[in-house]
């Protein structure tokens, strides 16, 4: 059954299956052991190869164009966490000390 609806849309679980991260061995050696045609696997793989560069690739240009203001969004989170921490750390302290002293 399995096999059947595999033999019938190989091609799509190639072709969504490599975009997946953590998934994309594994249907790789689904396909050779369903024995999938190798044509088929090799067009599959090539469309999906190409679509997965241009999809990165458009990332990366334009996360390159903005990358200043990446840097910049960053540091202000860096110190909103910061902040966020010591404070967390400052309140966690004191009831722990507040604790400490009404336990006594």
């Amino acid at each position: 059954m399995l096999e059947d609806k595999f033999k019938k849309k190989g091609v799509y679980v190639i072709l969504f299956g490599r975009q997946l991260i953590g998934v994309r061995v594994q249907i790789f050696l689904i396909a050779g052991i369903m024995r999938m045609d190798i044509v088929k696997f090799f067009w599959a793989n090539v469309i999906a190869v190409t679509l997965r560069i241009a999809v990165m690739g458009s990332i990366g240009y334009a996360g390159g164009h903005s990358l200043e203001e990446i840097g910049i969004d960053v540091s202000r989170i860096t110190y909103v966490v910061t902040f966020l921490f010591i404070s967390s750390f400052i309140s966690y302290s004191l009831f722990r000390y507040i604790r400490g002293k009404r336990s006594h």
